[in-house]
């Protein structure tokens, strides 16, 4: 599962995404998206992916993720402000 959005370059795992939003554990993500049938089967490769890209907390995930963003879509980087 990924996360994507017109201001990013790449789709976002979703498991880097809820390492940014503060959720380190992959405990407290089963907690928050739950156990009904067949879901944890659907999310479990997602929260594979920090330990690839050697993401283990917020400030790494937040790096990862601000590494994405488009230049265009940076602050003091839009049409009006370009530099």
């Amino acid at each position: 599962m990924y996360l994507k959005h017109n201001t990013l370059g790449d789709d976002i795992p979703i498991g880097i995404v809820f390492k940014a939003m503060g959720i380190e554990s992959d405990q407290e993500v089963v907690q928050l998206v739950g156990t009904e049938f067949g879901m944890p089967s659907r999310y479990a490769p997602s929260l594979e992916e920090p330990v690839r890209e050697r993401i283990y907390t917020q400030r790494q995930a937040l790096r990862f993720i601000g590494a994405k963003i488009r230049a265009n879509q940076r602050p003091g980087m839009g049409y009006n402000n370009a530099r």
